[in-house]
């Protein structure tokens, strides 16, 4: 009688492919688990830098203006009650030249605005007047 003996090869065979089925989903698991463990990593990860460059641009942002108000002092020395026309008026044409003198150049590359007078935004080729109809 061969019977119990196919029985417990069967079984034996139905066991192990049991086992290969629970290793097989555990790995797929696994898998799954790691990659979205990584992909939290390196979003955590580019939040970090992220905000670690914010922080480095403020603290350099704030650096530039302490810079920036260090040299900015003694530029403007007028007050600022009206009285810089009397100011300027009160100098002669030697120091207003040596203070033009004392300014700093503007840097290649930099375009000034057009310096506009008065004369020019109150001349009547500036006034346009347009009908509706048009």
């Amino acid at each position: 009688d061969f019977f119990p003996i196919y029985r417990k090869h069967r079984s034996t065979e139905m066991e192990r492919l049991a086992q290969m089925d629970k290793d097989w989903d555990e790995k797929l698991e696994s898998e799954a688990f790691q990659a979205k463990r990584e992909a939290g990593m390196m979003h955590s990860a580019e939040a970090t830098a992220s905000k670690r460059a914010k922080r480095q641009r403020r603290k350099e942002a704030k650096k530039t203006g302490e810079q920036m108000r260090k040299e900015a002092d003694g530029i403007n020395k007028f007050a600022a009650d009206g009285s810089f026309f009397e100011a300027l008026k009160g100098k002669t044409e030697e120091e207003l030249k040596e203070m033009l003198a004392k300014q700093p150049k503007p840097e290649a590359g930099v375009v000034q605005a057009p310096v506009v007078s008065a004369a020019k935004m109150s001349s009547a080729s500036n006034m346009i007047i347009r009908d509706a109809d048009d």
